[in-house]
Formats: C-alpha cells, structure tokens, sequence
C-alpha cells in the first residue's frame, strides 16, 4: 500500500523518527487512530507475556478495524509470529495464548475508543495532537487487561 501525502506530513511532523509508525503507515496504507492503538494493544500483550519464543503465542483479535494491521505490525517487529486471526464479534479486545497456558486478553477502553471516534472531527492539528496523545498516554487509560480470558 502507498503512504499518502497526508500521512507524510504526519510523520514528517510526528513519528519521523519511529520507524515501526512509519512502517505501519506504509503497510496499512494510512495512519489513523485505530491502527495506533492495535500498536498500544500489542505493546501491553508484549509486556504481559515476554519472555516466550515467537512461536508460543495464538492472537485473536475480535473486530475488522484498522487496529488489526497495528497489532500484526507490531509483532512482526518484535520478532514474534505474525500469525493473527481475525473473529469479528464487534469488540475491540485482542486475545493472547501462550504454549505455556497462559491466557489474557486487552480491551481498548471505552476512552480510547471515545478519542479515536473523535479524530475525524478535529482540525489537522487536533488530528496531530489526538494521534500524539493515543501513541503515549498511559495504558492503563487506554486498555483493560484481563487474565485468564481467551475465549
């Protein structure tokens, strides 16, 4: 997919120098809020499950959006597998199961999904500022984790 010029300046005064947005805009074809928050939620899943090996893990994610090509980004940069399936059910939750027996899975809050509802109303630099603030707000405002809950 080809990055847009409206994504160029987004990076040329955003993300310029993180190389796994820059990827996610190329691959994914934009740059937009849900797909900055499949990144947060993979990051979350990371943190709760390293150290396995890439092949330890089953991801489900349970809605078509954007978040989905995020999390795939995501994990394929950090070495892990790439190997998502997609169960739409409407939620925005991201399941994770290792070989090992652990299970969790991470909800967007209904805050995050609020500000990525929001985004398309917003000026270019309310745009800017609303994709700054989803890419570093802390994840405990941005995602419910849940232990034990794959299913």
């Amino acid at each position: 997919m080809r990055t847009t010029a409206r994504t160029t300046t987004h990076f040329r005064f955003f993300v310029a120098d993180n190389e796994l947005y820059r990827k996610l805009a190329e691959r994914h074809g934009h740059y937009c809020p849900m797909s900055t928050l499949g990144v947060r939620l993979g990051e979350a899943a990371l943190r709760q499950l390293v150290p396995l090996s890439p092949v330890d893990l089953a991801l489900c994610y349970l809605a078509q959006t954007c978040a989905a090509d995020g999390i795939r980004i995501l994990f394929e940069s950090s070495g892990f597998n790439n190997d998502l399936r997609i169960e739409p059910s409407g939620q925005h939750r991201l399941c994770c199961r290792s070989a090992a027996g652990k299970e969790l899975s991470l909800q967007l809050s209904a805050e995050a999904m609020l500000l990525a509802a929001g985004y398309r109303e917003l000026d270019e630099a309310g745009k800017l500022q609303r994709l700054e603030l989803l890419r570093t707000a802390s994840a405990e405002r941005l995602i419910t984790l849940h232990e034990g809950s794959f299913d």
